[in-house]
């Protein structure tokens, strides 16, 4: 309970908290065997000991929470770090389901037990599940090959708008952010786009930077900033030396998740860790391994430290533009 108040005083001070609702008296949410007997929760998480983070919308919100929660523990910070996950589903897709009442979601858990999944889930279930201090969306990349930001955003306003209403009203005290992802690494080459060169990709950042900045102004969100981090590593020698890219060729040409060995899931875990607890990543101990092709793999230490400098580079840019 006290790690979780400090980390919320953090909060308040480093970080202009967006509370929605009124304060109440809390307890800690037990699960059951049925974890759908808990209705919407309406009490401050705060004054729980545990973290709870819900992410949603597009695989962008995927592949890195293994080490989100990693990076937590290895800080002392208890924690459930969640994704209601379906591949290829969009913010558009994304609201469609919900108003569909669609039950075509996991919920994949990780926490002290490992990774627990959850098949046959909703938007609203899932809501219902915990009492969320974080919930998070994030747009994918498609648009940005085709559409100007503002197109981007005015394609998807409807959705935000409704999303973002109903999300207030059913957990008003969980913070709501959206994601700011990454543009593809030079050399991708998939829906008739190619990635040809630093420049392209520089564009690609932007055009991603501005989408995220509107919709977070437009709809009163936080953005966590992990697109400013990816660019600002790729400038460092060390990733092109050692990694050639942040994220890996999984063998289909990929070149945009930010998969396995190439560092990306863990640089976009330091900067959900920075944003979400305002504690440094630098020094965090926290070391993963993955495995490819059979072979075991870990990130160099030279590579770890880059890392954790690009995430805390763009969360102190972040909030000193004032808009963390």
């Amino acid at each position: 309970m006290y790690m979780k108040k400090l980390l919320r005083l953090l909060s308040v001070c480093l970080v202009p908290a967006l509370l929605f609702g009124a304060c109440g008296a809390a307890a800690p949410v037990e699960t059951t065997e049925d974890p759908f007997v808990n209705a919407y929760h309406n009490t401050d998480p705060a004054d729980d000991d545990t973290l709870y983070v819900l992410t949603a919308a597009a695989s962008n919100s995927h592949y890195f929470l293994d080490e989100l929660y990693g990076v937590l523990a290895a800080a002392g910070v208890k924690a459930k770090v969640c994704n209601l996950m379906r591949s290829s589903t969009g913010i558009n897709l994304f609201h469609e389901y919900w108003k569909n009442g669609e039950n075509v979601f996991q919920v994949i858990v990780h926490d002290e037990n490992g990774k627990t999944v959850m098949e046959g889930m909703n938007l609203d279930l899932a809501l219902q599940l915990y009492n969320w201090d974080v919930f998070n969306m994030q747009e994918g990349t498609g648009p940005h090959r085709t559409k100007t930001a503002q197109e981007a955003v005015d394609e998807r306003r409807l959705a935000h708008t409704e999303l973002v209403a109903h999300l207030r009203e059913k957990v008003p005290f969980a913070k709501l952010y959206y994601q700011q992802i990454w543009s593809y690494d030079i050399g991708f080459d998939r829906f008739e786009y190619k990635m040809l060169d630093r420049e392209q990709q520089l564009k690609f950042t932007q055009s991603i930077r501005d989408y995220t900045n509107t919709v977070c102004k437009d709809f009163d969100l936080m953005t966590i900033p992990c697109g400013n981090a990816w660019d600002i590593a790729r400038e460092n020698s060390v990733v092109g030396n050692m990694c050639a890219r942040l994220s890996v060729n999984n063998g289909e040409g990929d070149y945009y998740h930010d998969g396995d060995i190439g560092g990306g899931q863990l640089l976009n875990a330091y900067v959900w860790f920075e944003t979400l607890t305002g504690q440094s990543c630098i020094g965090n101990t926290f070391r993963p391994e993955y495995t490819q092709n059979g072979e075991t793999h870990t990130l160099s230490e030279e590579l770890i430290q880059v890392l954790q400098q690009a995430a805390h580079t763009a969360v102190e840019n972040l909030r000193a533009s004032g808009e963390l």
